[in-house]
């Protein structure tokens, strides 16, 4: 079992930060993407097989 991590924010350090946890053999896998602006978690997210949110609440009460 993977550990679901969250990015929150989706701009370039975001960004910077889901490319390394793709780029690394680590047993975490990106749950969720946050953004305040959620047409852009959704890119994101899309890149990152995740699920956008424009609240950090979402990925906070997810049980997984």
């Amino acid at each position: 079992m993977s550990l679901g991590i969250a990015i929150v924010g989706a701009g370039m350090m975001g960004s910077t930060h889901a490319r390394a946890y793709a780029d690394q053999a680590l047993k975490a896998r990106i749950a969720y993407v946050v953004d305040n602006d959620l047409s852009r978690a959704s890119l994101l997210a899309k890149e990152c097989g995740a699920v956008a949110a424009d609240t950090a609440d979402a990925a906070l009460n997810d049980p997984k």
